[in-house]
């Protein structure tokens, strides 16, 4: 798969889809559907940074893009890929 990396306007980047970050995996979704959920039903959001402060109260305005190690977006099968390979955590499972 072949890369591009260049800048353009947001509103041109909101009407792309989104590829799943898993090596391999070619699904996709559109984030951000105007009168759907922002990410679809199963779809993660895969957020890595190193926070120089704690407590972070807005992720977005507080971490700054150097510190941003990655930002992706997993599909349903990968995110249960994932999920199974960390240390289980008490909580209701939403997946």
């Amino acid at each position: 798969m072949a890369v591009e990396r260049r800048m353009m306007p947001i509103s041109e980047f909101e009407k792309l889809d989104s590829v799943c970050a898993w090596r391999g995996c070619r699904e996709t979704c559109r984030v951000g559907q105007e009168g759907q959920d922002y990410l679809p039903k199963g779809w993660t959001f895969l957020l890595m940074f190193w926070a120089r402060e704690v407590p972070l109260t807005n992720l977005w305005d507080a971490v700054p893009q150097s510190d941003m190690l990655r930002d992706a977006v997993l599909c349903p099968q990968h995110t249960r890929e994932l999920d199974r390979l960390l240390i289980p955590l008490p909580r209701h499972n939403v997946m």
